[in-house]
């Protein structure tokens, strides 16, 4: 550009802090991780991630889905403001994701001025069965029945945490020989439909002779010598 006096200047030095363009914002996620991870039924699982944007205040929501393409996933409602760091937490109640069926996890962050960064879980989390049925004991033990005597066992019932009630299924061993004198068992074993197996409860029943002798008298009474 020429002056007044027809000279060309020598161009504007800049003198400031280079420009730098803004930069994107940066989410991975290392759990899940690759493969698939089994979470019990019932339980939360952490979501580890590591967030970051130099330049800007950024927002991040985590979803769940059956597939990896990072769309049309369910907001995860615990984490759906996710704070920035390296190996961050977020805790996920997992009660509503279906039994047996694999789930990837994703995050969406914006930072505002950038285009929307979308990351995808390399892994899956899978929510399984891994509790076992509880077995409950109707009446006592031991319990002491005669000799001889008819036995009628009282029972048990069967609650598993997924199945529900599971008394109709319960096996009974019942070793029980009411006209030998001893001690018996009765066991009662169940298992749910992932086949975690209930500890097994035991009645013990001892069979006992409570029946007095009898005496018979030989000759007659009274009798006089």
């Amino acid at each position: 550009q020429k002056d007044t006096s027809g000279n060309y200047d020598a161009g504007i030095t800049f003198t400031g802090s280079p420009f730098t363009p803004n930069q994107t914002p940066a989410l991975s996620i290392s759990q899940p991780a690759s493969g698939n991870a089994n979470v019990a039924y019932g339980s939360s699982y952490n979501i580890t991630y590591t967030l970051a944007d130099p330049d800007n205040v950024i927002t991040t929501a985590f979803y769940y889905d059956t597939n990896n393409d990072g769309v049309g996933g369910v907001a995860i409602t615990s984490c759906t403001s996710a704070q920035e760091g390296t190996n961050v937490t977020c805790s996920f109640a997992t009660g509503v994701l279906t039994l047996g069926v694999p789930y990837y996890i994703y995050g969406a962050t914006s930072d505002g001025v950038n285009p929307t960064v979308t990351t995808v879980s390399s892994g899956t989390i899978t929510i399984t069965d891994q509790t076992a049925p509880v077995i409950t004991l109707l009446g006592t033990t031991p319990i002491t029945i005669a000799q001889g005597s008819t036995y009628t066992d009282a029972g048990a019932t069967a609650l598993d945490n997924v199945d529900g009630n599971l008394t109709s299924s319960i096996v009974t061993t019942n070793l029980v020989n009411a006209s030998v004198v001893g001690t018996y068992t009765v066991t009662y074993n169940v298992s749910d439909a992932a086949l975690n197996a209930a500890t097994p409860v035991v009645r013990t029943v001892h069979v006992t002779d409570q029946t007095a002798p009898v005496i018979t008298l030989l000759g007659t009474t009274p009798i006089t010598i």
